[in-house]
């Protein structure tokens, strides 16, 4: 997958989908986001990223994040850049992400329209958070630096930064092989 442009589009502040006045909302269907469907999609690879999620507390967005860019860019962040990226993504994760999972996994056994509706809007708040992050991949120092299997390289060390078994993103390891 090739990186494109950054486009964003000014909110007005009382648009429905305005997380707060003047807030640009990067373009929401980018490279990242695409490749992050595709391959969650791919067998194992949800269930993979939710044990890694509950058992270790990792913003699954950050997982795929780093296995986009490996895949992309055929390179791995560096620890700084990690840090940043992690910093960066953690005040929208957990301000607004967090709470809205913790609703729709309350009302899950419920179902009806209540529930569906908090799933979309999880579901709309991790493709921003998406977004945010594909916006902030341009600014990254990402000249190729890695030789060989730079997707198991990327992931293992983001894993060990978690104190995650490195096997546990295996299938995501390969559906990331699969779409670079």
């Amino acid at each position: 997958m090739q990186a494109t442009a950054l486009s964003a589009k000014q909110v007005k502040p009382n648009s429905s989908d305005a997380p707060g006045p003047g807030f640009a909302i990067p373009d929401l269907d980018n490279p990242f986001w695409r490749f992050s469907l595709a391959v969650y999609a791919a067998p194992g690879v949800a269930d993979s990223c939710l044990r890694l999620q509950d058992a270790f507390g990792i913003d699954v967005n950050l997982l795929l994040f780093v296995a986009w860019i490996a895949a992309d860019r055929h390179a791995r962040m560096t620890a700084d850049e990690l840090d940043k990226i992690e910093a960066s993504a953690a005040v929208w994760h957990n301000s607004l992400v967090k709470p809205v999972r913790m609703a729709r996994r309350e009302l899950k056994a419920s179902g009806g329209p209540v529930y569906a509706g908090i799933k979309a809007a999880e579901l709309k708040l991790e493709q921003i958070e998406q977004a945010l992050l594909h916006a902030q991949s341009f600014a990254l120092d990402l000249a190729p630096r890695d030789t060989g299997d730079v997707i198991a390289a990327a992931l293992a060390a983001y894993l060990k930064r978690h104190h995650a078994p490195e096997n546990a993103a295996d299938p995501l390891i390969a559906a990331a092989r699969a779409s670079a």
